[in-house]
């Protein structure tokens, strides 16, 4: 096992905190942004079908867009213009300084009806706005898992305070859970104190993001005392460009830029790990959306009216779950590979389905549940298929850290945020298919039978397609790569 220094422990630290203030608001995001503009802002149905259109068209095409912005001089610049990992890395702290507070200040914009009259153009300005810093924000925390690490040591220590953080993350849910449900059943034409304490976490946030990214640039220059000197003599942080991240590369015109860009897909998407990858990222961005979208209407289904209390409380410890199993996960990641942990879950996702269908098979009525083994197995079996789902989602990342680094073995560029832009540029659709496809299993099938049996053949037939391509992926031996 490889020895950490004590600045790669200390950059693991600072790059898992950022998670914290990311997922503290995220999951409020998530969970309450639709709920507000329905039951208080009183937003038309036409109008809030028309703002998540717009939110869908936005939400394919800016990872990409964004994407090949950050990474232009990887792409279209010269070898002159390309940046070692460090300073890559540095490059992309500055700008997480930036997007992370507005990030912030987008996410208070969803909880005060700052456009009273016009819900459904504050809802499109708001899921904009949000997206698109959010968008920055992850390329660039992504991209830095290949960047800042130099082995699969300390890509994993990184994966895991990003865990740790995560849970700690969660915890500000419980406090707006109980809120929420106060100023839902007091009438409130606006939920005053829900929006204050939002606003809070949102400040909170801010100030932590900055100064996080502040100290996490601070180490990364320091780790740049460890490289060649031919790296430090050149004038590469002199570069005013690197202040918040944004560079230009005015000597190709627009016809050129295109064709480079173009190029670079198709080089990407000639080598057969990428797309086995960006497959394998598309079902699973499929399966994660599916469970969230459906995981409440299976709790209401399942449980009387009187038991939607205690239901509510499980949706929220079903965010908390995955980033503490998380955390197991990552020491089978460090004694087995992640290949290997990845093709176990999809496997464990498939006999968990199985399991739950040889356990209802042979039960003549499914349509009144008195059984409580039943239930607890049904809502274990929820539980577990969504701890598996957003396990997958989570150790994905560092197959995709491989990928960037057999990108940068190949052509010699550090363009990690374009490769994942890329990526997400494949996987975003399945956000999109995931309801369609629960509207065509579900629709007017809304009894139980129907939906235990959506419950274990969506896993299974996920799980199968899952299992075949991922056995086509071949980026699974752990080397010892000189990343720098």
């Amino acid at each position: 096992m490889a020895y950490l220094s004590i600045e790669d422990r200390k950059i693991a630290i600072y790059f898992g905190l950022l998670s914290f203030f990311h997922v503290s608001l995220h999951n409020v995001y998530l969970l309450y942004h639709v709920s507000i503009f329905t039951k208080f802002y009183q937003i038309s149905t036409s109008w809030f079908w028309t703002a998540e259109f717009v939110f869908v068209i936005w939400n394919s095409l800016n990872d990409t867009i964004f994407g090949f912005y950050v990474d232009s001089d990887e792409i279209i610049g010269t070898a002159e213009d390309r940046r070692n990992n460090i300073e890559c890395a540095m490059r992309r702290i500055k700008s997480l300084s930036f997007h992370g507070p507005a990030f912030c200040l987008s996410f208070s914009l969803f909880w005060y009806p700052f456009l009273p009259g016009w819900p459904g153009i504050q809802l499109i300005i708001t899921l904009c706005l949000y997206d698109a810093f959010l968008t920055m924000l992850d390329l660039n925390q992504h991209a830095l898992l290949s960047e800042l690490a130099e082995n699969l040591q300390h890509r994993v220590s990184m994966a895991r305070f990003t865990s740790l953080f995560s849970v700690l993350g969660t915890f500000p849910l419980f406090i707006l859970q109980t809120t929420w449900t106060k100023e839902v059943n007091s009438g409130k034409p606006v939920p005053s104190s829900f929006s204050q304490l939002c606003f809070i976490f949102a400040i909170i946030a801010f100030f932590g993001y900055y100064f996080t990214a502040r100290r996490l640039y601070d180490l990364a220059k320091l780790k740049t005392q460890h490289l060649p000197n031919y790296y430090t003599t050149k004038k590469r942080y002199s570069d005013p460009s690197l202040k918040w991240g944004i560079h230009q590369n005015s000597k190709v015109n627009v016809l050129e830029r295109s064709r480079r860009i173009t190029g670079y897909i198709h080089q990407l998407w000639r080598r057969g790990n990428f797309r086995i990858y960006a497959a394998v990222n598309l079902i699973q961005t499929l399966h994660c959306h599916f469970n969230s979208n459906y995981f409440p209407l299976f709790l209401g289904v399942l449980f009387h009216d009187e038991q939607m209390v205690p239901a509510s409380w499980l949706l929220v410890i079903s965010f908390i779950l995955p980033h503490v199993i998380n955390l197991y996960n990552l020491k089978l990641v460090e004694r087995h590979g992640s290949y290997q942990v990845i093709t176990m879950m999809f496997m464990l996702k498939i006999l968990a389905g199985v399991v739950l269908f040889f356990a209802t098979v042979n039960r003549d009525n499914l349509e009144n549940i008195n059984s409580f083994g039943l239930l607890i197995l049904l809502v274990g079996y929820m539980v577990f298929n969504r701890v598996l789902t957003e396990g997958v989602c989570k150790l994905l990342s560092l197959p995709l850290a491989d990928l960037c680094d057999e990108d940068r073995m190949l052509r010699g560029r550090n363009a990690s945020a374009a490769l994942s832009g890329t990526i997400s540029l494949f996987g975003k659709p399945g956000q999109s298919l995931a309801p369609l496809i629960g509207h065509f299993l579900l629709s007017d099938k809304d009894s139980k039978e129907s939906i235990i049996h959506v419950m274990y053949l969506v896993p299974i037939t996920i799980g199968v397609l899952q299992c075949i391509l991922w056995s086509q992926y071949n980026l699974s031996r752990q080397k010892e790569r000189a990343f720098l």
